[in-house]
């Protein structure tokens, strides 16, 4: 039996994607870095096993370290290649893919064939970007939360196949994302959050400079303008529903 020592915990962002992991039978960490998050989800039985994935040799080397103090050599391997190339991944597995740009994040899951079962995904930048791209590719978006680490409000997402949810039959239409929700998370629309108000306020300042290419992005902030009025503050709006009642 392999000798564990003890590892550094979670850092609050980390933490919060392991937690929006689902059980499963491999999980794939691109960009892994230390193999912090595989080597804690598969201590805590989340998954049997574990690829930790890093395009550079350094991070690497320090990953297959700390999996051997954990004593997890036996379930844990390690990979040095870009994003998913040279990895299968099963239809019981997760990609997690965490500390990377939206656009960056796009490209690496375009190379599977369809959607992952699960992918958990904590984009640093462009993640208006990133949520349209997985409702265009038959992924519905269905836990999202937002974590405070280091003075910076984070959002971490999970999508599965859009078929798997149950919510429609195979060939029926889905109501695309509204850029709203594309821009500020369905769910975290939905749901709001204890950092929601701070998260939108940190969206703003991106979107005033992101209206200037993208114009329509002005909608977005009137609808912001709108819920931070005194008497709708509570209220959430569903623009599918809307759109759904006028039709």
């Amino acid at each position: 039996m392999q000798k564990q020592s003890r590892l550094p915990v979670l850092s609050a962002r980390l933490e919060t994607v392991a937690r929006l992991v689902k059980p499963c039978a491999r999980v794939f960490d691109i960009g892994t870095d230390h193999a912090f998050l595989p080597i804690e989800l598969v201590r805590r039985g989340i998954c049997r096993s574990a690829t930790a994935s890093d395009i550079r040799p350094g991070p690497i080397a320090v990953a297959q370290r700390n999996i051997a103090r954990a004593g997890l050599a036996d379930q844990i391997e390690t990979k040095v290649t870009a994003g998913l190339f040279g990895h299968a991944v099963g239809p019981d597995d997760a990609v997690v893919l965490s500390g990377l740009g939206g656009l960056e994040m796009i490209d690496i899951l375009a190379v599977l064939p369809g959607p992952c079962s699960q992918v958990i995904l904590q984009p640093q930048k462009s993640a208006m970007e990133l949520r349209l791209w997985l409702d265009a590719n038959l992924y519905l978006i269905d836990s999202e939360a937002l974590v405070l680490d280091r003075d910076r409000i984070y959002v971490i997402l999970r999508a599965i196949p859009r078929l798997a949810a149950g919510n429609r039959e195979e060939g029926a239409p889905a109501a695309p994302l509204t850029l709203t929700e594309a821009v500020l998370g369905p769910v975290l629309l939905t749901h709001r959050p204890p950092l929601f108000d701070a998260y939108v306020q940190q969206v703003v300042r991106h979107i005033q400079v992101a209206r200037r290419r993208m114009p329509e992005l002005a909608d977005v902030l009137a609808d912001i303008k709108t819920w931070q009025h005194p008497e709708t503050l509570a209220q959430c709006p569903n623009s599918r529903k809307e759109k759904a009642h006028e039709s």
